[in-house]
């Protein structure tokens, strides 16, 4: 019997990391053996640079380019040599800059390995992240689409999820939360981040590929992280779809 791959997706801030650990803990209580994949922000610094303030900003920047460009070269030959999907999305889109390049190839390419090793569990596994996200990152770090031609080719291009799960919030509520996340921010930090214009962008990218995903008969669940009552009734959807599949139920469930 094989798992599921839920993977879930939506604009900057709309809380799909949270949205994630609630949904685990949710499914684990009804029975589920559930793996959360979790992707940090390319801001999220390393816990094990040296230092504090400035200097181990300084310090995890370094780190944070330097890895992905050591690992680009060999990288992208292993995936075009195994047919990575993470090499066929970069060849549709190629990123307009360097740094965009580096560092959607080493996602790519961790996103590729680990959805491989999901798609041969025996339990369910959750990504906060996955390719839809992945191909909105490329949207915006390629060049213009105005006819949406790339779009369609992206979302033909990625591999298929068990089920979809679109995490929403009212776009002012979106826009509040980057604009307090970019106050946050150090200037080191936003080098590695999208400025605030591109995030906002990314809601209606967003909202153009999950209308892509359903003219390709892609079921997706919507979870509003507007407040708890909202989200939990978000959550009780996904449980409920999960318990109406009989094959993940006998495999997933704890004895």
């Amino acid at each position: 019997m094989l798992g599921m791959i839920i993977e879930m997706f939506g604009p900057p801030a709309a809380g799909k990391t949270t949205v994630a650990r609630a949904l685990t803990r949710q499914l684990q209580d009804a029975g589920f053996v559930v793996e959360s994949i979790v992707s940090n922000r390319p801001a999220d610094w390393d816990g094990a640079s040296n230092g504090s303030g400035p200097l181990k900003s300084f310090r995890s920047l370094i780190s944070r380019l330097a890895r992905p460009a050591a690992q680009a070269v060999p990288a992208l030959i292993e995936a075009m040599r195994q047919g990575h999907s993470s090499a066929r999305l970069l060849k549709l889109d190629p990123p307009r800059t360097l740094l965009s390049r580096l560092r959607l190839q080493r996602y790519l390419m961790q996103l590729s390995n680990t959805w491989e090793r999901a798609a041969r569990a025996d339990h369910v596994v959750l990504f906060d992240q996955g390719y839809v996200q992945a191909a909105c990152s490329l949207i915006q770090s390629g060049h213009k689409d105005p006819g949406g031609e790339l779009r369609e080719q992206l979302l033909d291009a990625i591999p298929k999820s068990d089920l979809l799960v679109g995490i929403t919030a009212p776009r002012a509520i979106l826009e509040e939360r980057l604009r307090e996340r970019l106050r946050r921010q150090g200037p080191l930090e936003r080098i590695l981040e999208f400025d605030l214009e591109t995030n906002i962008e990314s809601i209606a990218v967003i909202a153009d590929l999950e209308k892509g995903l359903e003219r390709r008969g892609r079921d997706v669940i919507s979870i509003s992280s507007l407040d708890q009552p909202s989200m939990m009734a978000g959550l009780q959807a996904v449980q409920r779809k999960l318990s109406d599949m009989p094959d993940c139920k006998k495999t997933n469930a704890k004895s």
